[in-house]
């Protein structure tokens, strides 16, 4: 397919177009690097006219396709992030008291609760190293509380014993959902800004490849991705500290095979060597290709490797709405 590219706001995009099938009139707008956004736009008449005429949508409309793409994405963050605040709060909720009844007090109580919780890594390691490898019998401490991994899993479920903490049955059964998202989004811990500056990075936090080396790679059959389609020539956002939430600090711009290879699993101290590894993969291919100037440079110094993956972040305070 066909590929344009356009400088915005002093970033060049790459993008392609698509027509929307079954006769809808629009067009899907795919931008490729430096991440992948996709933007639908239903055309008027005369945007179709110009299209079947340049076969191309006009340079004004891709740069407002490609802001509200970077919006939709931002929302899109924000709320994965506040899921992971909720399911987290709640699950530290669960060391006092049963869920469901939790959730019958005040409203005004709860969000009041829910603003003032700090997800640290503490909380989130507790959630994911002891709680979620699920040994009912373990006995896991917090606050000085001590639960079985059995009594807090009962506590976790509602009165129709639904288990709360899926993803499905947070938005779904939790009433005061959509107004806690509400308070959170308000006070988000990575403003829009921020977001478009991280999402417009090039070079991978991890192995320090750069996506005009991914390219060059890729134009010399060194890439042995079968998802290409999909990804590998374009950056990921990924959390450094995956339980927590997205924020500057906590939040880099990832080739797909540092992405991949890091998982939910480990921390940025214990990933440099794998991302060392990488990069001197990246180094040898290139080189056994003879691309001219090529070399590939590890950010040993970066603070990426930090394991506060909340350094210089300010606190989210969402319960004093302006």
């Amino acid at each position: 397919m066909k590929e344009w590219k356009q400088k915005i706001d002093g970033i060049e995009w790459t993008y392609q177009i698509k027509e929307l099938p079954n006769k809808k009139v629009g067009f899907k707008v795919i931008f490729l690097n430096p991440t992948k956004l996709v933007r639908t736009s239903f055309a008027s008449s005369l945007a179709k006219e110009y299209f079947d005429k340049h076969k191309k949508v006009p340079d004004s409309q891709i740069e407002n396709m490609l802001n509200s793409a970077i919006t939709d994405k931002y929302k899109e963050k924000l709320e994965d992030s506040f899921r992971t605040k909720l399911k987290i709060f709640l699950f530290s909720k669960a060391f006092e008291i049963k869920i469901h009844e939790y959730l019958k007090k005040n409203k005004e109580e709860i969000k009041d609760d829910f603003c003032k919780f700090k997800l640290t890594k503490t909380i989130a390691d507790i959630y994911s190293s002891k709680y979620y490898q699920y040994d009912e019998n373990i006995e896991i401490e917090y606050n000085k509380k001590i639960k079985t991994g059995s009594e807090l899993y009962n506590n976790l479920k509602n009165e129709k014993e639904k288990y709360l903490l899926s993803s499905a049955n947070l938005k779904t059964r939790i009433l005061i959902y959509q107004e806690l998202k509400k308070i959170y989004i308000a006070k988000a811990p990575i403003s829009i800004e921020e977001f478009r500056t991280l999402i417009t990075e090039n070079t991978c936090a991890y192995c320090g490849i750069t996506l005009d080396q991914i390219y060059k790679l890729g134009e010399n059959t060194l890439l042995h991705n079968k998802r290409s389609e999909t990804r590998g020539y374009s950056l990921e956002i990924d959390r450094k500290c995956p339980n927590l939430e997205y924020t500057k600090g906590n939040c880099c711009m990832s080739c797909y095979w540092c992405n991949n290879a890091k998982t939910d699993e480990f921390l940025p101290s214990e990933f440099i060597e794998v991302a060392r590894g990488i990069n001197i993969v990246w180094q040898c291919r290139g080189k056994e290709a003879k691309i001219s100037n090529w070399h590939v440079d590890f950010p040993k110094d970066s603070k990426v490797w930090t394991d506060d993956c909340t350094h210089n972040d300010k606190q989210s305070e969402c319960n004093k709405e302006e």
